[in-house]
């Protein structure tokens, strides 16, 4: 059996935004997802005739995996598994959608250094110089995202000394596609690296935010449905505020934008990769417009070659990705056996991006998301040596005004 997915063409509408759920805080997420899911649960449009239900549960051949009058308000997608005959028969009950056999999303994957693991005791961290995050703790500053939620969605996280006492939960989907905890583990070792650069004792720029480890591409390799189940879970979650993500495919392709509107619904602020494939390239959804799109610079303050960076057009007005970037190329974290490695991609510059956010969020929890995102562009350092169309609004720093008060 295929795996289909029906994508509502147009966004449900939002219900009124009520200034009181408007914000990061928890309290505030959590009434603005009740108040979404209220809404979504009543918008008949989104959902199944309850004859065509039954006939998915009555039958041995094809599954209906999730609804949105049942699993999925959110994102408001309905995923099966049948046949294209089944395909067909969900497009005629939901005119109203785009049925789309079920398609792969791939790790944006860094490259790493090659020679021994650097020593413990000789670790080159660069970028927490580079984001002036040195600068700021030696002046004082004690920010480490206490109480900030950040959703990894990866490889998986491992219980590795870096990270001691910061993952929160771990979730993957099980044979059923439902989302189950689980004992957290890595099955790569990438979502460890990227975790640890958010919140990691030695490496990390927020160490004590709550991590939330939930397996979207298992082994380097998921699945749209994946994805979009992934989203819709996290974007439940009132405890997250940020969602890390490393995964897409190659070029401009809608088709994953019901689960970046969700989490933005749901006041989640997604931070992605642009990609590894350089000038000229992106990757989805780390090319779309209302994410943090995240590209790589080096030790020297240009972009990292690899960085992807490219003008979009499929939708108007044009726009360039991505919109910052952060310390990528040369940069220390650890795998998934707690061992220290150096790595170049946008993938590491991302959780850095991730991690700045949660300082902000530390100190105003109830920023709004365009506040959140004029306070980390305006903060950028313009890259001298760097190519404007490459660089965004320039390199990722700790806002001055929450560190520095002068000599």
């Amino acid at each position: 059996m295929a795996r289909y997915i029906a994508i509502p063409r147009k966004r449900p509408a939002k219900p009124d935004p009520d200034s009181s759920a408007v914000g990061y805080s928890v309290k505030k997420r959590a009434n603005r997802i009740a108040s979404l899911r209220s809404s979504r649960l009543r918008n008949r449009e989104l959902q199944l005739s309850e004859s065509l239900v039954a006939k998915y549960e009555l039958s041995s051949t094809r599954k209906l995996l999730a609804t949105p009058q049942r699993q999925t308000p959110l994102t408001g997608v309905t995923i099966i598994e049948g046949d294209a005959q089944d395909a067909e028969e969900l497009q005629n009950e939901l005119p109203d959608h785009e049925v789309i056999e079920d398609f792969d999303l791939f790790l944006v994957e860094p490259t790493p250094e090659a020679g021994p693991p650097p020593q413990e005791d000789n670790l080159d961290l660069w970028h927490l110089g580079a984001i002036a995050l040195d600068k700021a703790r030696n002046s004082g500053f004690q920010g480490v995202g206490q109480g900030i939620g950040v959703a990894v969605l990866d490889t998986g996280i491992a219980q590795v000394d870096e990270l001691d006492g910061r993952i929160k939960d771990a979730f993957e989907l099980d044979v059923n596609m439902k989302p189950v905890k689980i004992d957290t583990h890595d099955t790569h070792g990438h979502g460890t690296g990227v975790a640890a650069l958010i919140a990691g004792k030695t490496v990390g720029v927020a160490p004590g935010v709550d991590l939330y480890n939930f397996i979207t591409i298992p082994n380097r390799r998921g699945s749209y449905s994946n994805f979009v189940l992934a989203t819709e879970f996290i974007a439940g979650q009132s405890g997250v505020a940020i969602a890390n993500i490393s995964a897409g495919v190659r070029g401009w392709d809608p088709r994953i934008m019901p689960g970046i509107e969700a989490l933005l619904e749901a006041y989640i602020l997604p931070v992605v990769a642009v990609g590894n494939e350089g000038s000229e390239t992106s990757r989805s959804p780390g090319n779309y417009s209302n994410v943090l799109s995240v590209g790589a610079t080096n030790k020297r303050g240009r972009i990292w070659s690899g960085s992807g960076s490219e003008e979009i057009h499929k939708v108007p007005p044009p726009y360039q990705v991505p919109n910052l970037v952060g310390p990528g190329a040369r940069v220390t974290t650890c795998n998934g056996d707690g061992v220290f490695r150096v790595y170049n991609g946008s993938s590491l510059a991302t959780p850095i991006v991730s991690g700045i956010a949660a300082l902000i969020l530390e100190q105003y929890e109830d920023i709004t998301d365009t506040e959140l995102r004029e306070a980390i562009f305006g903060a950028c350092l313009k890259l001298e040596h760097a190519e404007a169309e490459r660089q965004g609004n320039g390199q990722v720093q700790l806002p001055s005004d929450m560190w520095f008060t002068g000599v």
